[in-house]
């Protein structure tokens, strides 16, 4: 490990980047804030060549949603090595260093720094990752704004056109299009038979575009109608359709490039992950994306660690914890994690027996799908430093698997 002459962190804020520096003896060389503009990055980069060389210097920035960025990218593109910290080592640094509470963006500069200097072991060289992750996270976005769009819709549609939701499945695509059009029973008495019937053609026209539901039916609905009318609702559900309808047009185009760009970079990797029944190229690539280090996994528990599924307990003197999950790593990761869990759980016959089994001795379903998420982890840490697929191992014929009931 090289000898570090100064220690200097950098805290980035949305428009300020305070920086301090450090000597060995935890001198205080300068403390300075400069604008997140490039003149002042240009500005930072001189200073940093009046302390010393880029080889004794030890540079820190803390992780902090998007504001490190620039400047770290910048730094790295002029031959600095950087140490990415996690903002959690370097709170419970700064919280077993002092009592005070008080933080200001000066003091967070001071803290990276001085962290560095007690800590040379967390410092390693950041490399500039691929930004395809960030693709796979805007995918979660989307689809987790679709969700609630699609809640909204339903709560919605109960109020104004309450029968139609217990009668037919008012997601699909046809179904938001005739309630672009009729989007209460108020309006369907409104528009009549006869321009229903026309509506319901028009939708129809289409290979696979058939309505199941018939004018009938619904002027049946419009008069015996336990719905409200609601005229500010009724543009209220004609704007959600709307954004929904948009919402997963982007959706259909970002996940094939995302997945294309992962398997591009990892086809090896994919082959691998996508071998195990149940986990498929989404959440494959989104697996790989959230791990840089994805060909060089030391270990399955550092994998564990790094998405917070590791188990914890709390105990104090005669109190005695119960134990769960600390919940420290990268949530996107973990989520990702739970994915592919919930469909090894039912695709395949290894991992829906261990769940099993784990349910049997007494442990919850989320406590179960954890205990089952470690064990699919150690697999296919396997899998990967081995390089061979789910198959390899697992010769004989597995047995078709019901659809698991998944206890609450």
């Amino acid at each position: 490990m090289p000898e570090y002459k100064y220690f200097i962190g950098i805290d980035a804020s949305l428009n300020t980047l305070d920086l301090c520096a450090l000597d060995t003896e935890e001198k205080i060389i300068t403390e300075k804030r400069f604008s997140q503009t490039k003149e002042e990055f240009n500005k930072i980069l001189e200073y940093l060549q009046t302390i010393g060389n880029p080889q004794d210097l030890a540079i820190g920035i803390e992780s902090t949603g998007s504001y490190h960025i620039n400047i770290l990218t910048f730094l790295i593109s002029k031959d600095y090595h950087i140490t990415l910290l996690n903002p959690l080592l370097v709170k419970n640094f700064k919280r077993g260093s002092t009592l005070r509470k008080t933080t200001t963006d000066k003091i967070s500069a001071k803290t990276i720094a001085t962290f560095l200097l007690k800590n040379p072991d967390k410092i390693k060289n950041y490399t500039a990752t691929d930004s395809t992750k960030l693709l796979g996270r805007e995918h979660e976005i989307i689809a987790q704004e679709i969700a609630k769009l699609k809640n909204r819709i339903k709560q919605i549609t109960f109020n104004i056109f309450n029968e139609l939701t217990s009668r037919y499945n008012i997601l699909t695509k046809t179904m938001l299009e005739f309630l672009l059009t009729v989007p209460s029973a108020r309006i369907a008495r409104e528009l009549g038979q006869e321009k229903i019937t026309e509506i319901i053609k028009e939708i129809s026209r289409g290979k696979g575009r058939k309505v199941k539901l018939t004018t009938a039916e619904i002027m049946g609905i419009a008069y015996n109608t336990i719905s409200i009318d609601d005229d500010n609702r009724e543009e209220i559900l004609k704007s959600c359709i709307k954004r929904l309808l948009k919402l997963e047009e982007e959706l259909d185009t970002i996940k094939p490039k995302f997945i294309e760009k992962v398997n591009t970079h990892h086809q090896e990797p994919m082959n691998i992950l996508t071998s195990v029944p149940g986990i498929g190229n989404l959440s494959a690539a989104n697996f790989i994306a959230e791990m840089p280090t994805i060909d060089t996994i030391t270990s399955h528990k550092k994998i564990i660690a790094g998405t917070g599924i590791d188990p914890i307990i709390q105990e104090s003197g005669k109190f005695k914890g119960q134990y769960r999950i600390s919940k420290r790593g990268n949530r996107h990761l973990r989520r990702t994690i739970w994915q592919m869990t919930m469909g090894t759980i039912w695709y395949t016959h290894t991992f829906r027996i261990y769940y099993e089994r784990k349910r049997k001795q007494g442990m919850k379903h989320k406590k179960a799908v954890i205990a089952t998420a470690n064990k699919l982890l150690r697999v296919l840490y396997i899998l990967l430093t081995r390089k061979i697929t789910f198959s390899d191992i697992h010769h004989s014929n597995l047995p078709p698997i019901p659809a698991p009931i998944l206890h609450s």
